[in-house]
């Protein structure tokens, strides 16, 4: 498929799908109960980021990708990786999005993945539509996803 064919029917897709309820479940279970208190508001803070790094680690060895790989070709420094893995930062959806396509994820992975930062994609924004139909029809040339974002006057995801 030429890039001009795949720009149409990702337009079409979002014409279609754009502001229709898209419900995600929690990757986590949602019964646990957090006990913030007891571990005063700081620390609370500083583990739940930590626990994020450490959720995205797990899932990138699971998949058994190189997690230096996965970082670099999302477009992460170094330097902000080992904030996510330490908890010293949260990573952005933008980030999360990188390296859902970089890893060449489907769309119920990629759903997943981003739950365990707390983000989603929403039927309610054209730029989350577009990813949708990338992860649903296994289509990871980044070049063709920020092609197609800027067709349709979004913001690209990767820096050229």
């Amino acid at each position: 498929m030429d890039i001009s064919e795949l720009k149409e029917k990702v337009a079409q897709f979002v014409e279609r799908n754009y502001m229709m309820v898209f419900y995600q479940e929690a990757v986590e279970n949602p019964h646990k109960k957090i006990h913030a208190k007891r571990e005063g508001l700081t620390e609370f803070v500083k583990k739940q980021y930590r626990d994020i790094g450490e959720r995205i680690l797990k899932f990138i060895k699971n998949r058994g990708e190189n997690y230096l790989d996965v970082y670099k070709a999302a477009e992460i420094s170094p330097q902000l990786w080992y904030k996510y893995m330490t908890g010293g930062s949260k990573p952005g959806k933008d980030n999360m999005l990188r390296m859902a396509v970089v890893m060449d994820l489907d769309l119920d992975e990629a759903i997943q993945f981003l739950n365990l930062a707390g983000f989603g994609l929403s039927r309610c924004s054209k730029r989350d539509l577009v990813l949708v139909y990338f992860f649903k029809y296994g289509i990871s040339n980044y070049r063709d996803i920020n092609s197609c974002l800027a067709e349709l006057g979004l913001e690209p995801l990767f820096s050229e």
